[in-house]
């Protein structure tokens, strides 16, 4: 459930659920406060009937938990409908539309208003961000980052072909953000260089994924006061 500071910040949104088991979105809805919530307990306190609700009933008696994501949020009521409406309409013609479409950009307000799932939610409107006391490198891969990624695919995403300075050889960590979260915490071992196709020299390193005594301090915690809302250069040195 959302907290009074969360649901002050994200005012109206427009969210949708989807099944674990088969990865499929299966509801499209708008709402205020903690609604995205309110369909997994109709669904446990009453008997009533319906498609959504039975879906979100064969869930749970699976020991899954169902998936919830805020598609679009900080809106106005009106907005919101239209929204809504909108993506219910695109999700009924999907057997027709079957489209891949090939937007290279975000759309407009993207950076605060992008699709989060709602642990993203609470963390980026927690108001309490992370302090770093570590040797790290802040590592953005916002163009790179796709959802669901294995650890393995989250892991080459990070590690290589960074133009880097000497400062790299302090750093004893990697934290690799997305949309200013914190998603791995990487032990470096060392670095090796990358000539690229114009015979600069980009670097990237060897590594594990750090301990659980360091993964925990900053895993899934904000880093947003660290890089500025344009900051281009990916990389950051802290305490290094």
């Amino acid at each position: 459930m959302f907290d009074d500071l969360t649901i002050q910040n994200i005012q109206y949104y427009v969210y949708m659920l989807k099944d674990p088991i088969n990865n499929e979105i299966f509801y499209i809805g708008k709402g205020l406060g903690n609604r995205v919530f309110q369909h997994a307990i109709a669904a446990i306190n009453s008997d009533d009937d319906s498609d959504k609700l039975d879906r979100i009933r064969d869930i749970l008696y699976k020991w899954k938990k169902i998936e919830y994501y805020i598609i679009r949020h900080w809106l106005s009521e009106d907005t919101a409908h239209e929204i809504e409406a909108t993506l219910i309409d695109i999700f009924q013609w999907k057997q027709i539309l079957k489209s891949d479409i090939t937007n290279k950009i975000s759309g407009f307000h993207s950076y605060k208003r992008w699709i989060m799932s709602i642990n993203e939610i609470k963390q980026f409107y927690w108001w309490k961000e992370i302090e770093i006391t570590d040797p790290v490198i802040l590592i953005n891969i916002n163009k790179l980052f796709k959802r669901n990624m294995t650890e393995e695919e989250l892991y080459e995403a990070t590690r290589k072909s960074r133009p880097l300075g000497k400062n790299r050889e302090n750093a004893k960590y990697g934290l690799v953000h997305y949309k200013g979260i914190v998603r791995e915490v990487y032990k470096i071992n060392d670095w090796y260089p990358i000539p690229d196709h114009n015979g600069k020299i980009r670097w990237g390193f060897n590594g594990r994924i750090a301990d659980e005594t360091i993964r925990s301090k900053y895993i899934n915690w904000l880093v947003k006061k660290y890089f500025t809302k344009w900051a281009a250069f990916p990389i950051r040195y802290i305490n290094c």
